[in-house]
């Protein structure tokens, strides 16, 4: 049997590990610089829903059409992709 001072060559060499920034970001869990509440506004009695929707479903929903909702956007259909 031969033995071999030296490394095997297939191995990667040592380096320093890096740390990355997450994936992913949950927006409400991060603080927001800069913001403040200008207005606050009742929406009315919770919606009643039938059935077991699916609430991370329904909350992202709300959240999109909120954030879409924005009066001084031109109405009409989207413009093509």
């Amino acid at each position: 049997m031969v033995r071999h001072s030296a490394p095997p060559d297939h191995l990667r060499p040592v380096v320093a590990r890096r740390t990355h920034p997450p994936l992913r970001i949950a927006r409400s869990g991060v603080a927001a610089e800069g913001a403040r509440i200008v207005e606050t506004v009742d929406l009315g009695a919770r919606i009643l829903l039938a059935g077991k929707p699916d609430m991370q479903a329904v909350g992202e929903a709300c959240h999109r059409f909120l954030a879409c909702d924005d009066p001084a956007l031109a109405p009409g259909p989207p413009p093509p992709a």
